[in-house]
This record gives structure tokens, sequence and C-alpha cells, in this order.
């Protein structure tokens, strides 16, 4: 498997490539196969998983995602946390905001750890 199949696996994208008539090669969006939010949400996230960016900036990572998928991105988060990238996920859900080792969380009064 290579580093683009592995950050497809990493956010569920990969199921949706099966379905996908020319897999990898298929054109997407204008002239091509439109996407529903929770697949664009997972080629999003698999464009981020498969940088080799230090740091990555993740709002709302999970929205639009079903709970098995929520879980498997989760872990594949926090997996890229402790390879050594620092990420920043912007969370409303605090299943999701638990996920992390450190959380800040911001209201009108301020905020507090």
């Amino acid at each position: 498997m290579d580093d683009l199949e592995r950050a497809c696996a990493a956010a569920g994208f990969d199921a949706v490539l099966d379905e996908l008539p020319r897999g990898l090669d298929t054109v997407l969006g204008r002239g091509g196969v439109g996407l529903s939010l929770g697949q664009r949400q997972r080629l999003g996230l698999a464009r981020a998983l498969g940088s080799p960016a230090a740091v990555l900036l993740l709002d709302e990572p999970t929205a639009h995602l079903d709970a098995r998928t929520e879980q498997h991105v989760l872990g594949a988060i926090v997996e890229r946390a402790r390879a050594g990238a620092t990420v920043l996920v912007v969370a409303h859900r605090q299943q999701v905001a638990a996920a992390g080792d450190r959380v800040v969380e911001v209201n009108s009064d301020g905020f507090r750890r």
C-alpha cells in the first residue's frame, strides 16, 4: 500500500474509491462524479492526513461522518499526533474533543483548560 492509499484508508475514503467508476482516476466535480458532504469530508481528511505537514489544523473533522467512520478517523488523527505531528482540532462535540491530549474550552466567558 502506498502513501496515497494509506491516507485514503485512514480517512475512510477507500470505501468511496471502491464505488467510483475509475477509482483514483475518476474525475470529480464539474463534468465528473459528484460526492456527498460526507464523501467530500473524507476526501479532505485524506488530503490532510496524507500531507507531510508537521502541523494540522482540522475544523470539525468528523462533521457529516457516520459513527463508525468517525471513530476510524479519530483513531487516524490520534495516530498522526503520536507520530509527531501537532494536531489542533476545533470541535463542538465532546466525544471528538475527548480524543485530544489537551482540551481548551472556549465560551462567551473566555477559555479554560
